[in-house]
């Protein structure tokens, strides 16, 4: 376990990648946009509330694939992989 928290790390911040392990969120709906998921990401605790993730957004705190968004709007689609702030990591299924 300690072996795969250091990997993660080294991933996440040394190499400014990807990790290989991160959670997983199977996304609810027809429409599938940061404004369809933010519910399910405050339900599974990826963010506290939907101003936080609002202000994260505003900030520049929020990636798809590696690349900031500035839109509820944005488009997602199965396999992306959202980034939340500094450290927290979900792949879209």
């Amino acid at each position: 376990m300690l072996i795969l928290i250091k990997h993660y790390y080294e991933a996440a911040f040394s190499k400014k990648a990807i990790p290989d392990h991160i959670p997983e969120l199977v996304m609810e709906g027809e429409r599938n946009t940061l404004q369809a998921i933010m519910p399910q990401l405050i339900k599974e605790k990826f963010v506290p509330s939907s101003n936080e993730f609002k202000r994260l957004l505003m900030q520049g705190g929020v990636q798809l694939n590696q690349i900031k968004v500035t839109s509820l709007e944005q488009e997602i689609g199965s396999g992306d992989v959202l980034k939340i702030g500094k450290k927290k990591f979900v792949r879209m299924k």
